[in-house]
This record gives structure tokens, sequence and C-alpha cells, in this order.
């Protein structure tokens, strides 16, 4: 489905009574005025510019406590959308499911769940890719989008129907218990994986090397006195993130 202009894809599709749309059902849109990101944060995007859908995803057997196996499989399906226009060496995917480039974002996921009982039965995923928008006016520290990088004006649909095809690649990959290829592209992308960063938690910051992504999410974090600490999403943060 196609809106002009909308609140949010996202709120618009639950409120169309997800529980009764298909697989794969997406709302997208040119323009929102209430798009939302990580955390309640708002996401800019300029009107016509960018990529804004939200889909619905239905499963059968994930468990509510794998749900981060979801984060995974989008973040990964967006990465690959990206890697035919971009430098693969310098495309990462910023735990737990922004897609940097070099040190900039390039694009954000949130992701929704509905769960029943012990076991998530859809999710509703909300993607914002930043494409042809070259100013950027809101406070976000870092945005940047492909027409910014190449020079290159693209496709809105070309790059929808790219990546829908992707969502549905990971999408079989998973729910064909596909789980360690999917975890290892996932985690051989991270940004910053092995370099040492500055991070800041509620005790203050740190530095400390990205080591790796647990099964349940965590983000494992090496110290410089050697040891070991994970974090959850919203308990620790990279410092520039500020």
């Amino acid at each position: 489905m196609y809106i002009k202009q909308t609140h949010s894809t996202s709120t618009l599709l639950r409120e169309q009574y997800a529980d009764h749309l298909p697989h794969l059902y997406t709302i997208r849109t040119d323009f929102q005025t209430a798009g939302r990101g990580q955390a309640g944060n708002s996401w800019e995007s300029e009107a016509g510019k960018n990529l804004l859908f939200s889909t619905l995803l239905r499963y059968q057997g994930i468990l509510a406590s794998q749900q981060w196996r979801l984060s995974m499989l989008v973040a990964v399906a967006l990465w690959d959308t990206l890697a035919k226009h971009l430098p693969q060496d310098k495309l990462s995917i910023k735990w737990p499911n922004d897609i940097y480039y070099q040190d900039k974002k390039i694009a954000g996921i949130l992701i929704e769940n509905s769960i029943q009982g012990s076991k998530i039965s859809s999710s509703i995923v909300g993607i914002g890719l930043n494409v042809n928008q070259t100013h950027f006016i809101s406070d976000a520290p870092n945005p940047i989008s492909l027409a910014s990088i190449t020079g290159k004006q693209y496709s809105l649909s070309t790059l929808f129907e790219n990546l829908q095809l992707h969502l549905r690649f990971r999408y079989n990959q998973l729910m064909s218990r596909d789980y360690f290829q999917l975890r290892s592209d996932y985690h051989r992308r991270l940004y910053r994986l092995g370099c040492s960063s500055l991070y800041e938690d509620a005790t203050g910051t740190f530095e400390a090397v990205l080591d790796s992504v647990a099964n349940d999410g965590q983000l494992c974090l090496k110290l410089q006195s050697g040891e070991s600490r994970f974090f959850y999403m919203k308990e620790v943060q990279f410092l520039f993130d500020r």
C-alpha cells in the first residue's frame, strides 16, 4: 500500500488491524509527520526524498526470548541492499540495528513485536533509509544519505523492491533455522568490531573494545582490564551519540 503522506507508517499499519493483515503487508509513504526512531526519537525526512515504510512479518515458533534474531534479520537485509551501491568495507551495522557508512548513520530500524504467550506472532518493522536528501536540519548528530555519498540520485521504487527481496531471503533463512549463518553475517559487519571506543553507561564513561553480541542481543564490551561487560539496548551508548 502506498500513501503520499501519513503520521507514521508503523502506527498506520497497527491501526489497520495488523492482526488480520497478511505476511509482508507493507505501507510506504513519501512523508511522515510523526516518524519514529529508537527510544522515542523522531526521524527527519524531506518529503519525497527517502525510503520510508513499515512491513508486517509473521512467524511460527519464534520465542519472545529470541526476538533479537528478528533485529538481526532486518539489519542484515538492509545492509545487503546498500552493499550493492556502496563500498562494503565502509558499510556496517551499529548495534543494535542502525546502518552506518563510515561514522555516519544512513538508515534506522524500529521493530515492534506482538507476543502471544511465550512466542512472537508478528512484528511491525519500520525502516527509514536516507536516499536522495542531501541537507539535514535536525539535531541528529551524524546523518548521511546515498546521494550525499555518491552524488547520484536513486529510484526509491527500485530500492524498495530490492530491499523487499532481501527481507524475504533473510526471513526464509531464519525460518529455515539457518540462524548461525544469519548471526555470522551480522557479527562480521558490526560497526567498530574489535576496535577500542569510548562508551557511556549509568556510571559514567569508559573505554572498551567491542568484542561480540551475545545470543540474547547483549553487547559484549571488553575493558582495558580484560573484564567483559554485557549491556542490553539503552544501557550503553557510544559517546558520540550524546
